[in-house]
């Protein structure tokens, strides 16, 4: 049996994605091994590509780009030199732009399979791996490990998931839907079980709320064009009252009634107070990833905002957060003519989400978020892709 070129090119794209999406649970084993010369092989790969493709004449990617080497530049300026956080990202971050770009236009549908396959089988192990020590134990930042890391992260996976596996879903043929309703199923009910075992305030809410997104656009509310429209200018707003101290009432008493957390979001404004009189000292290009910057409020040595905003403005001050909501107004502007279907719909109510959880948690310096902004950016390739098939 012949095996088509374009088959194996695809086969060969997903195990570099498996290498570039490591779960932390293979750091020690040869997997970790195998799994970095996945990355430098990938990141070869992408820099052949981007050529070849002539990805620089591309908009989406290299604003993508732009942004990832802005935090370089910054980096290099304070620390004097490019630190091993920062390599790592960069070098994941263009080998997924790159790889996700040549899928994307090529094969939509098999990228989202891909991805999606990838993240929910990962939600699933780690849903039933992670581990208590000690009888009794009661689960905390260091009282157990996971597959995919700390307790935090599962979010960070979840929600590029769901959007990806239900991408695949809804532009599948409905008599091809048996295998992207598994995958929705596996990261939906993985992360069910995890937060039945340890709930997470952050993952149960981007859960309900990714659940429920879907559930509103498949009623065709009316509240989906609203929340489109308004939803990451709401959510900003809230950022920043947040963080500027603002102590909005409501806010508290759900925080505090209804989450079961602190007011003061676990620490999470004593930070921001720290964070903030950093960035004043060097606003316009911040300090970069990996630097000596620490906010040690209940964890020694603590370098992370605990806020998506904060950490932009740490690793690339002004200059990158304006390149980020350049990428904002473009993913606005590549799903303008789709707001009617379900796909953009769902994807755009991601984005909301995504910003809602980066006023607690620094989601967006890792692999799966990348992901995302591919897919969000490119969402023209599925719609071509569907137009195309009627056709037939």
């Amino acid at each position: 049996m012949k095996v088509k070129k374009s088959t194996l090119i695809q086969i060969a794209i997903l195990i570099l994605f498996v290498g570039i999406i490591e779960p932390t649970a293979f750091i020690g084993t040869p997997l970790h091994l195998i799994c970095g010369a996945l990355r430098t092989m990938a990141f070869l790969v992408s820099i052949l590509l981007y050529l070849r493709e002539k990805i620089y004449k591309e908009l989406n990617e290299n604003l993508m780009i732009l942004f990832v080497i802005l935090l370089g530049i910054s980096s290099q300026v304070y620390s004097k030199e490019l630190t091993a956080d920062y390599v790592y990202f960069a070098k994941n971050a263009f080998s997924v732009i790159v790889l996700g770009h040549y899928m994307i236009k090529r094969q939509p549908r098999k990228f989202c399979m891909m991805i999606g396959g990838i993240l929910s089988l990962w939600l699933l192990i780690d849903a039933f791996t992670w581990q208590i020590p000690g009888l009794g134990g009661k689960p905390g930042d260091v009282a157990f490990s996971c597959f995919l890391g700390t307790k935090t992260t599962i979010t960070y996976y979840l929600v590029p998931a769901l959007a990806f596996d239900y991408t695949l879903l809804m532009s599948s043929k409905r008599t091809r839907r048996f295998f992207p309703r598994l995958l929705l199923i596996m990261a939906i009910l993985g992360t069910a079980i995890y937060l039945l075992q340890c709930p997470i305030s952050t993952t149960i809410v981007c859960l309900a709320l990714q659940v429920l997104c879907m559930v509103l656009v498949y009623t065709k509310s009316f509240i989906i064009k609203y929340a489109i429209k308004y939803g990451f200018l709401v959510t900003s707003i809230l950022n920043i009252l947040l963080v500027g101290g603002g102590t909005l009432g409501l806010l508290d008493y759900i925080m505090v009634n209804i989450l079961g957390e602190s007011s003061d979001l676990d620490g999470r404004r004593q930070i921001w107070t720290m964070v903030l009189a950093k960035f004043s000292r060097r606003p316009l290009m911040g300090y970069g990833m990996g630097s000596d910057i620490i906010f040690d409020v209940w964890q020694k040595n603590n370098a992370s905002t605990h806020n998506y905003y904060l950490s932009i403005l740490i690793y690339g001050g002004i200059v990158a957060i304006v390149v980020y909501f350049l990428l904002i107004a473009l993913f606005y502007k590549r799903n303008r003519l789709y707001l009617n279907n379900c796909i953009s719909q769902f994807l755009m109510l991601t984005l909301v989400i995504m910003n809602l959880e980066g006023i607690a948690e620094n989601y967006g310096f890792n692999e799966m978020t990348i992901c995302f902004w591919v897919l969000i950016a490119n969402v023209k390739s599925l719609y071509d892709l569907q137009v195309s098939e009627r056709g037939r």
